[in-house]
């Protein structure tokens, strides 16, 4: 029973054989196992694949040291590093500038100005709202309109009895001071009623605007809090645009393969094959050409093979 994987470059380069990093694929006969590295091109991997399988049955094969057999040869997957100075002198000073804001947030407005986000309430006027709120109605208005008009009037009663004395009774004189006096409870209890009435309004709304008051403060210092939390700097978003875009280093991976084996002489049939289809007189192609197209194809299949 035999067992193939598909790993990726840092498990691959894990395996414990000698020319693993530099090996596209390799097998293992006698454990009965082969491996192979994924380069993320279908095509290509499942090549490798076959390549393996057939390396896992074959009696023997030019590409065995030690007892494995490996695909590749000595150069295997290589890398290269291509760099525009002119955007290099831009993009690293930025790199390090965004490196160094990232998980960090923006102060806050207190911290930035040294001043609260809104001014200080008046302790006078704190205090008058507070004894406006504790006032009840009824006992303002018998202290401060009812008793005062009472009293006004006992003092002044006298005075206009004393301007028809001598007068009599039931003459029209007195008959002025009884509706003077209804006028006066009258007006009193209307007083009461709209006092009673409208404080209570008044009281409330007062109360409602003081707490809305306080609710905009709340979110205003909650407002200031979240902007300053780490994830929501908008130094974030330029970074993770920054490093999707071109910095001005670009690496570059292709596939050296190495030396030559067996593949070799499969590409060059290859080459031969197609060559030969391709300059055939019916196919309208000249026998250069159809040279030149067999050698590419040569050349890919001792890639693939090898």
């Amino acid at each position: 029973m035999y067992t193939i994987k598909l790993l990726s470059n840092e498990e691959f380069d894990k395996l414990p054989y000698k020319h693993v990093k530099t090996s596209l694929g390799l097998a293992d006969p006698k454990a009965g196992k082969a491996f192979v590295r994924a380069t993320g091109v279908k095509d290509w991997d499942m090549a490798t694949i076959s390549h393996e399988v057939d390396e896992l049955v074959a009696k023997v094969s030019p590409h065995e040291e030690d007892g494995i057999r490996y695909k590749g040869g000595g150069g295997g997957i290589q890398t290269q590093v291509i760099e525009d100075p002119y955007k290099m002198k831009v993009t690293s000073p930025l790199s390090e500038f965004l490196s160094r804001q990232v998980g960090k947030g923006l102060p806050s407005y207190t911290q930035s100005t040294g001043k609260s986000l809104y001014g200080p309430l008046d302790p006078k006027a704190y205090n008058t709202y507070q004894d406006f709120l504790s006032l009840s109605p009824s006992e303002w208005y018998t202290k401060g309109v009812q008793e005062p008009t009472m009293k006004a009037m006992r003092e002044e009663i006298p005075m206009i009895s004393e301007n028809w004395a001598g007068s009599l009774r039931g003459s029209g004189h007195f008959a002025d001071v009884e509706d003077y006096m209804q006028d006066t409870a009258t007006t009193l209890a209307e007083g009461r009623y709209k006092a009673e009435l409208e404080i209570p309004q008044a009281q409330f709304g007062m109360a409602q605007s003081y707490s809305e008051s306080v609710t905009k403060q709340k979110m205003l210092e909650y407002a200031d809090w979240f902007q300053s939390l780490p994830e929501n700097n908008p130094i974030l978003d330029k970074a993770l645009s920054f490093i999707q875009g071109p910095n001005g280093r670009d690496i570059i991976s292709y596939l050296d393969p190495g030396k030559k084996g067996r593949g070799s002489s499969i590409g060059s049939i290859m080459g031969m094959v197609v060559g030969a289809i391709l300059a055939a007189p019916t196919g309208g192609m000249s026998l250069g050409m159809g040279a030149m197209l067999g050698g590419m194809a040569g050349g890919a299949g001792g890639s693939l093979f090898d």
